[in-house]
């Protein structure tokens, strides 16, 4: 008959999974929130390079956004959350995808490369819940 406390505990025992759903749910938001805004990043940066008109504006923006360190990416996105650092880096490349000089180019292709911002160390590192993801986006050069 000492039933009193049986939905307290049971309760307890449900409650970490549940803040574990929920918390996981509301990181997983998080992250497609921030894969959506790099990728507009993306076909923004590869739509502003296309229609530049002359070859040497079209360089000074791919110079500016290859350069080590280069934060140029922020004139196309603004971080939601501060779980990823991105990398951009453009190539104008021929039909297939290969790189190729200004001149034989037919396409933009524009990488962005979420790098997770913390860092885990061993053995911490099997823990890591954000993956590395290559966000890749081709554009056709208007002429």
């Amino acid at each position: 008959m000492k039933q009193k406390g049986q939905g307290m505990v049971e309760f307890a025992l449900i409650l970490p999974f549940l803040i574990f759903l929920t918390l996981s749910i509301i990181y997983m938001g998080a992250m497609f929130m921030d894969y959506i805004q790099y990728n507009n990043a993306a076909r923004d940066a590869a739509r502003d390079i296309s229609l530049k008109q002359s070859v040497d504006s079209r360089a000074t923006v791919m110079a500016n956004i290859n350069a080590d360190g280069s934060t140029e990416w922020q004139k196309y996105a603004e971080p939601i959350t501060g779980l990823y650092t991105p990398t951009m880096h453009v190539d104008l490349v021929d039909g297939n995808g290969n790189p190729v000089a200004e001149n034989s180019a037919q396409d933009i292709k524009v990488t962005i490369t979420l790098n997770p911002t913390v860092e885990f160390n061993e053995p911490f590192k099997t823990f890591m819940f954000l993956p590395e993801i290559p966000i890749v986006y081709k554009m056709k050069l208007e002429q």
